[in-house]
């Protein structure tokens, strides 16, 4: 999977979102610092999410229980041997 790039939001509910067009994925770090990734997610349906002037109102209208998502599991790293 490619790495996307969030871009900061202003919302009490997450902190950034990004997009792949690719695979249409919105991408979306909560405050606890989990990211959460909403699959078949349509260009315009992303663009408008963040476009819109309460974040949290329009991902809890268009993308939130309408879109199957899965979180990102960073990768941890072992112990320096």
């Amino acid at each position: 999977m490619a790495e996307v790039t969030r871009t900061p939001v202003t919302s009490s509910m997450a902190t950034s979102a990004g997009y792949d067009p690719d695979a249409q994925e919105m991408h979306v770090e909560f405050p606890n610092g989990s990211v959460h990734i909403f699959q078949g997610v349509p260009p315009e349906k992303y663009l408008e999410v963040m476009g819109a002037d309460s974040f949290g109102k329009a991902f809890n209208e268009l993308i939130r229980r309408k879109h199957e998502s899965r979180r990102h599991e960073v990768p941890t790293e072992g112990p320096a041997v």
